[in-house]
């Protein structure tokens, strides 16, 4: 979820000259979908539905949705009425990105101060790269969603922090709104300009690093345990209250950049249950008393 509204700012960057991989991937525009956390214009979802035929995408997920799926959203949707029609409807937004492989929202706001780990956001066209990079690892377990906000106050802390990455449109400082549909056809041009289109025209794959029997990849909701636990014990240990949330932010956007495998996973989650096992034993020993403490 993200600002899709349009409110993206951010300097703008000079992009590097696109380069193509030689092998194929199986990365395509059909693994991404598009989360539009409670929309509140019925047009606006419309022509985010024609962006994703247009540009072949696998779907699009409602996440209590504000308005209607009425004439005038069936009108904008054009060629993408069957998207539209078939989107999926959410009433919690940790449903709605559960089975995600990888989560990203799009912001109109650049991090700072404090929070600014919560929107410490790449470009559309960083991004794209990023997933070339993974892609060239191993086939997609999950989708990749993109998550938009609502068109007036885009995503609050506390959503951004259920993403594992965050995304901001370059855009003029002096107008830095974008329209819904308009951000999210930035979004979908940057990620099929760093895919090949195939000869019937039908998919689009990622040029990456091929691997005959790639491994299998750790889930959004894995990784998601994953940090739980480690946030569970870091609380054990005494470690300050206040910075949990914190750290819960860093380790989810960490371990998605690390895109760990499911082996990665069950080792670090039998090193948790090893670190709480010992835990537990010093806990039901009870205080110890030091050495020049006591009578």
């Amino acid at each position: 979820m993200a600002q899709i509204p349009a409110d993206s700012q951010s300097a703008s960057t000079a992009e590097p000259s696109v380069t193509q991989p030689a092998d194929p991937h199986p990365w395509s525009m059909q693994d991404i979908i598009v989360v539009l956390h409670k929309p509140r214009h019925p047009g606006n979802v419309g022509a985010v539905a024609r962006a994703l035929a247009n540009f072949n995408c696998g779907g699009l997920r409602l996440v209590g949705p504000h308005c209607a799926i009425d004439g005038e959203a069936r009108a904008r949707a054009k060629h993408g009425r069957e998207l539209l029609l078939e989107a999926q409807t959410y009433d919690d937004l940790t449903e709605a990105v559960a089975d995600g492989n990888w989560v990203v929202a799009t912001s109109g706001i650049a991090g700072s101060a404090a929070l600014g780990y919560l929107r410490h956001p790449l470009s559309p066209w960083e991004f794209s790269q990023a997933l070339i990079q993974r892609g060239g690892r191993s086939p997609p377990a999950g989708p990749l969603l993109l998550l938009f906000g609502p068109e007036d106050s885009g995503l609050s802390s506390d959503e951004l922090a259920l993403t594992e990455g965050v995304v901001t449109i370059p855009t003029n400082p002096a107008y830095p709104v974008l329209n819904l549909s308009q951000a999210v056809v930035v979004m979908l041009y940057e990620l099929s300009r760093a895919m090949s289109l195939d000869g019937d025209g039908g998919a689009f794959e990622v040029a990456g690093d091929w691997r005959a029997k790639p491994a299998p990849r750790a889930s959004y909701q894995q990784r998601s345990r994953l940090v739980e636990r480690v946030q569970t014990i870091a609380s054990r240990v005494g470690y300050r209250r206040h910075k949990l949330p914190r750290v819960r932010v860093m380790l989810r956007r960490i371990l998605a950049r690390a895109d760990p495998s499911l082996w990665d996973y069950h080792t670090l989650m039998g090193l948790c249950r090893r670190l709480e096992y010992n835990l537990d034993r010093v806990e039901a020993m009870g205080p110890q008393v030091g050495p020049d403490e006591g009578d």
